[in-house]
């Protein structure tokens, strides 16, 4: 900031004037002199004390106005800040109600699981007992790891579902296949015979004996296997080198068993029965 000068010192010789006039009478000129140069020297010194405490207060000033517009910046920070977090915070409390809400259903999905999951295995157990008897060992093994598997308290519900469904798919695929394979089988009273079996998905169960000179078909309604012509045993024995791929595809005749009565619902229909919930066990 620029010096301020104040006039001060004309004014004050010339009201000494008077003064020193009077006083002229007793005092010497020099002495006059002396005390007015004196006079002058502390208004001088008077001046610079003045500007020097102006010039410290605008520094003052000037050093709160910075400190000012610091703080002021500041706050404007967190207010941004405070709002930011205040938009946080209300996303995780709604983050908090969806997963609580969701707990909730995945409990509730719990408590329907584990009866579900009996009932589908009682449904296969039956389906497989009243089914073409084809792979009985590996099929009554499959229930019966299932049976174990559902009774075990430390094994957690999403494998014991996983587990099912793998049970279900196996016999889906079952309805789907055409497979043969060679076995032994006890007729009745005979002894065991070594045969060969064709399966036309879960529609009919064909043997053959392995020099092509009987052949059976099995009869889901009686629970036996029936006789079939020399004809027949041709045409199964045609069938079953096609499905080893041993001769090109072809048309033939073959016996198809009657329709089994009314069975409990296969796997192929237990979709539409039955609402698997996988948020249950994808959540465990």
């Amino acid at each position: 900031m620029k010096p301020i000068f104040f006039p001060l010192c004309g004014l004050i010789l010339f009201s000494l004037a008077p003064l020193a006039h009077a006083n002229s009478e007793t005092q010497a000129p020099e002495q006059v002199l002396d005390a007015a140069l004196q006079t002058q020297q502390d208004i001088q010194q008077a001046n610079r004390s003045s500007q020097q405490q102006v010039e410290q207060l605008d520094d003052e000033t000037q050093v709160l106005f910075n400190e000012y517009q610091q703080v002021n910046a500041e706050i404007k920070r967190l207010k941004v800040w405070n709002q930011q977090l205040q938009r946080q915070q209300l996303s995780q409390q709604q983050a908090f109600t969806d997963l609580a809400q969701q707990q909730q259903r995945i409990a509730q999905n719990r408590e329907q699981l584990s009866p579900m999951l009996e009932e589908m295995h009682a449904v296969l157990t039956q389906f497989v007992r009243l089914d073409l008897p084809f792979l009985p060992e590996e099929r009554q093994l499959r229930l019966k790891a299932l049976r174990e598997l559902l009774d075990n308290n430390d094994t957690p519900l999403p494998e014991k579902y996983r587990r099912m469904l793998e049970a279900w798919q196996v016999e889906m695929e079952y309805g789907r296949a055409l497979e043969t394979w060679t076995a032994t089988l006890a007729d009745g009273e005979q002894a065991e015979q070594l045969s060969q079996f064709l399966r036309l998905g879960r529609v009919a169960l064909y043997r053959l004996s392995l020099d092509g000179q009987q052949a059976h078909y099995w009869d889901a309604a009686r629970k036996n296997w029936i006789a079939l012509n020399a004809q027949q045993a041709d045409n199964i024995d045609k069938a079953i080198r096609i499905a080893k791929k041993q001769m090109p595809a072809q048309l033939l005749r073959l016996i198809i068993p009657r329709p089994m009565p009314p069975s409990p619902a296969a796997p192929e229909d237990i979709a539409s029965e039955k609402i698997i919930r996988e948020e249950a066990v994808s959540h465990e």
